[in-house]
This record gives C-alpha cells, sequence and structure tokens, in this order.
C-alpha cells in the first residue's frame, strides 16, 4: 500500500494594504508638522510687540509647512499636502510683508557724515614756520601717531588701557620752547598740504594767552557758534551740562581737531597740590568727557605752562613735556636755526657757548640768531660783548631766565624813540595800523 504524504507549504502574509482614510490619519509624521505649523503660526498672531518676534515666529512657521509639505509628498499625503501648501503661501505673504517693515529698524542705513567745515584758526594763531621749521621730528612723529589712534578708535570693552587712542595730547613747557609753534606747524605739515589725507572735518584754535582770550564763556560760545554753523551766535546755557549737551549735538559725527593754547590762564596757580586745576567747570568737563572718549572721534591739543592737573597721564592723555632735557634741541638743529636766521659765521666752540646761554630754548636762540645777523654782521664771535650786566626778571617767571638774558640784548641796543613805538605796540593784540600810530607816538 502506497501512503502519499502531503506536503505543506508555509503560507505567507500579504503585506497591509492602506485603508482609503489613511489621508486623515493624524498620527502619521505630516499631521503631526502641519499642527506644529498651525501651532507656530497661532503664535505669531498673538505676539504684536516687539515686530521683529512676530516676523521671526511667521518664518518659523513657514519653514515647518515645508517641511510638513515635503513629508506629505513623500507618503503621498494628498490632505497634508493641500492644507500644507496652502496655509504656508498664506504666512510667507504676512512674513515678507512684515519683514520689510523691520528691516530698516534692523539693519539701519548709517547716516551721511556731516559736512565739513572750514579750518578755524584765532587771529593771533602763529603763523607756520613751514620749511624754515626746525627739528621736533620725534614731537611731530608723536602727534602723527595720536591722530592715527583717534581714526582707528581702538578702545573696546575690557581693552587694555595701552591699547586705548590717544585723544589729549598737552604740549607743556615754559616760554620760549616753542609750544604753540610746534602745535601750529604740525597742523600744516599734517592738514594744509595739497595731498593731505584723513583730514578733520572741523578744526578750530582757540588763544587763551592772557590779553588775548575772553575766558571760558567766549570760548563755550565760539567753539559751539563754529561747530553748529552759528558764528552769530550770541547766547548759551549757563549750567554745564547743558553746554556739554549743545556741543554734541553740534559735533555731530564729525572727526575734529581742538587747541587749547595758552590754557595755563585758565588754570590754578601759586604751586600746592591744585596748582595745574582747570578753574571752569566748563573746561574740565570738556577734557575730562573728550579725554574718555564721550565726544566721538577727536584730538585735542594743550599748550600751557602748567600740567593738567586734572588729567591724569594715561593711554588718553599724553604729555609732551618740551622741558625734558631728551627732548632739548640738538647741536645740529641748533646751527640749522641760527643758520636760517642769517648767522653762517659760528665755530663749535661759539655754538656750545650760545645753547648754555640760551639754555637751548628755541626762541631764546632764534632771538640771539637775528640779534647777531643786524648788529654783528651774522657772525658769533663776540656775541659776549652784547651781554647785559644785569637782568629783570619779572617774578614768577624765573624758569624764563635764559629768554628774559636774551631779551635784554634787545633792549640794551634800542634808542629812545625805539622803545617808545615797541611800548606802544605792546598796547595792542593785534597789528597797528601806521595811521593810529602817528596819533599816539
Amino acid at each position: 500500500m502506497s501512503t502519499t504524504q502531503s506536503q505543506s507549504h508555509p503560507s505567507s502574509n500579504p503585506p497591509p494594504t492602506p485603508s482609503s482614510n489613511s489621508a486623515f490619519n493624524i498620527s502619521g509624521s505630516p499631521w503631526g508638522l502641519f499642527l506644529g505649523f498651525i501651532a507656530i503660526t497661532t503664535l505669531g498672531f498673538t505676539i504684536s510687540e516687539p515686530k521683529w518676534a512676530s516676523v521671526s515666529i511667521f518664518g518659523l512657521a513657514v519653514v515647518i509647512g515645508i517641511t510638513a509639505l515635503r513629508h506629505a509628498i513623500r507618503e503621498r499625503n494628498r490632505a497634508v499636502g493641500f492644507f500644507s501648501t496652502v496655509a504656508t503661501l498664506v504666512v510667507a505673504s504676512l512674513f515678507i510683508s512684515q519683514g520689510k517693515d523691520i528691516v530698516p529698524v534692523l539693519f539701519p542705513e548709517p547716516e551721511p557724515r556731516p559736512a565739513a567745515l572750514p579750518f578755524n584758526f584765532h587771529p593771533n594763531a602763529p603763523v607756520p614756520l613751514e620749511a624754515r621749521f626746525v627739528g621736533r621730528q620725534t614731537e611731530l612723529a608723536e602727534l602723527d601717531a595720536a591722530w592715527a589712534s583717534v581714526l582707528a578708535d581702538v578702545p573696546a570693552p575690557n581693552t587694555p588701557a595701552s591699547d586705548n587712542p590717544t585723544r589729549t595730547v598737552g604740549i607743556i613747557a615754559w616760554g620760549g620752547f616753542g609750544k604753540s609753534t610746534l602745535a601750529r606747524q604740525w597742523l600744516w605739515r599734517r592738514f594744509e598740504q595739497p595731498d593731505a589725507q584723513a583730514k578733520p572735518e572741523a578744526l578750530f584754535w582757540h588763544a587763551f594767552q592772557e590779553g588775548e582770550g575772553d575766558g571760558p564763556d567766549a570760548f563755550a560760545l565760539a567753539l559751539i557758534g563754529y561747530l553748529s554753523g552759528q558764528p552769530d551766535l550770541q547766547d548759551l546755557p549757563q549750567g554745564d551740562s547743558q553746554r556739554m549737551d549743545l556741543l554734541r549735538r553740534a559735533i555731530g559725527g564729525r572727526r575734529y581737531v581742538l587747541v587749547l593754547d595758552g590754557l595755563e590762564v585758565e588754570q590754578v596757580t601759586g604751586g600746592g597740590e591744585a596748582q595745574g586745576r582747570l578753574e571752569s567747570g566748563f573746561l574740565r568737563g570738556l577734557l575730562k568727557d573728550h579725554t574718555a572718549g564721550r565726544l566721538g572721534q577727536g584730538l585735542i591739543l594743550v599748550t600751557s605752562r602748567l600740567p593738567l592737573t586734572d588729567l591724569p597721564v594715561s593711554s588718553g592723555y599724553r604729555l609732551i613735556d618740551l622741558e625734558a632735557k631728551a627732548r632739548a634741541l640738538s647741536d645740529r638743529d641748533a646751527r640749522l636755526l641760527l643758520e636760517n636766521e642769517g648767522v653762517a659765521d659760528c665755530s663749535e666752540e661759539e655754538l656750545a657757548q650760545l645753547l648754555h646761554f640760551s639754555g637751548r630754548q628755541p626762541l631764546a636762540l632764534k632771538t640771539m640768531a637775528g640779534f647777531l645777523a643786524v648788529h654783528n654782521q651774522g657772525k658769533a664771535k663776540g656775541w659776549q660783548r652784547f651781554r647785559p650786566d644785569v637782568v629783570r626778571i619779572p617774578p614768577g617767571r624765573e624758569k624764563e631766565e635764559h629768554l628774559w638774558q636774551v631779551l635784554a640784548w634787545t633792549d640794551g641796543v634800542l634808542n629812545a624813540n625805539q622803545r617808545r613805538v615797541l611800548n606802544t605796540l605792546a598796547w595792542f593784540r593785534e597789528p597797528v595800523a601806521g595811521d593810529w600810530l602817528r596819533h599816539l607816538l
């Protein structure tokens, strides 16, 4: 008997077929993304301020809507694809329309720089010596470096003090060392050449020297009037803080250079800890705020016989002490100065004697050279015969001993009529017309 064995074949389960309503199965990824899109969009409508926040949320909703659409296409979910397309287009239009309004707020266009002003020099500012200027190359380089540091505007929060720009330079020395001449020569050399680059948009020179300035009030009026384009400005607030506010607005973002020439008349004298302190609150506020960088990009040059006690020497304030031995006029520069003034015949020994007598002070040496050119045929030999026996130095001017010794030469050769003319001229601050002198002499 034959037995027939039947082989059993394992049955394979067919893959499940998607149901007809799978497009509305909200447990799938496309629906989850779409519901997230709806939630984010609703949040965007509920936030009105700040404007950039709602725009940012609408932008996020657009990204989520596009992602939901991509998933719907991949999974062939027509419902999510349709709703995502329509809703994303609507939100995208809101994102674009509102985004246009906040772009100028988030990315404002830079304001145009204010117009440059013509340079303003006080009538009594010295005339630059130009090619006849001698020496001071180190000091000129220091002033160049100070202006370059202002233009670079180096400082930032937590920046070491040594990296801060030099915004204020004090050129300090007693009379005769050429403080004003140095400042004026640097301005001419740096900003008044045909090919000058990176010039300031405002340059203001004010003379405070005794008999020339009219005090801090006149200075504030002239400075703010110049910077604001109102040269005939007649009145200012009395308070120092209000004046500083006016000054900030008048500067208006300009790069500026201010020269405060002969500031010692506004400083405390008489020795002691207070010597050199500015008596004017406005001047103190100006120098302190400027040196701290609170007035924008600018450089202030101060010439004075007294130290600026209100400004500790730091990276923001640089002291150029022309009386320092290291800054003395060199033999080479001294000889060149003598030659420029008409003294070409001068031996090494005679040069050493003249330098000792003049203390290497430029003004004293220049005065001696002019004297020798006129009264000694341009020769240094025999200069001792003009040396005065007695020199009267005004009280408080002892540090100018060398200059007063040289000035005594001139007095020794003047006749009575010449002294009378000079004494008359000394009463005037500015050059005197010849017709006036005829009535006075």
